[in-house]
């Protein structure tokens, strides 16, 4: 039963979906799921050449400065990969936190090495994904250069109601502050801002959507 969970859990992956029976059971064989709670760190640095492969939830990616203050890179979800590379271990000033519940998939990076080596349809889409994440830090960091506090509140939210399938955001305020950039106490701020406008409504460690659309244009307002 166990391996018949792994093997359904690999296949629903997105980075595995191009591979045929055979090469699941492959990958099957070199794998390990790992499911973390929320805010659980996953051991990038006692565990510098694995691999890990999102299946479900979110991966909060941190970098750490030698003051020990953090700031989040990118929210990692369903088909994203991070750990070592193919040049060698993980980023030490790097560290990975569950967002929520995360289900990970674990594999040694030169089992993945080979694995790429073998099979060209699974490399061609590591490739491809690798490029993909390139492009989001891009983008992520324009939007901490280029936008305002509010901009980014509103992406961050619109983008993680279009993840998580529904409008209810289970998300703190110091979440919030994380993937936005900016301290909790602008996160309340604004978070006041958009309950005034009827654009979201707010509980105890969560957040709902009430008009998405409303929410983006009126971001795009003020920049305007």
């Amino acid at each position: 039963m166990a391996d018949a969970i792994k093997a359904w859990h690999i296949k629903g992956c997105p980075l595995f979906q191009s591979l045929s029976d055979a090469e699941t059971r492959e990958f099957e064989h070199l794998s390990r799921m790992v499911t973390f709670p929320s805010g659980k760190e996953v051991p990038l640095n006692r565990d510098p050449n694995a691999v890990w492969v999102v299946k479900a939830g979110h991966v909060r990616r941190d970098l750490m400065n030698p003051e020990g203050e953090e700031s989040t890179l990118l929210l990692l979800g369903p088909g994203d990969f991070f750990g070592a590379t193919l040049e060698g271990p993980a980023d030490s000033c790097e560290r990975a936190f569950a967002f929520d519940e995360a289900v990970l998939c674990r594999v040694e990076a030169s089992d993945r090495h080979a694995m790429m080596q073998r099979h060209r349809a699974f490399s061609v889409r590591v490739t491809k994904l690798t490029l993909f994440r390139f492009r989001r830090l891009q983008t992520r960091l324009g939007d901490l250069l280029m936008k305002s506090a509010r901009e980014r509140l509103a992406c961050v939210l619109l983008d993680l109601a279009r993840e998580g399938g529904g409008g209810r955001l289970s998300v703190t305020h110091a979440d919030l502050a994380r993937l936005v950039g900016t301290s909790r106490e602008m996160v309340s701020i604004l978070l006041a801002r958009f309950r005034s406008e009827r654009l979201v409504e707010t509980r105890r460690r969560s957040v709902r959507l009430l008009d998405g659309d409303a929410l983006r244009n009126s971001s795009r307002a003020e920049r305007n």
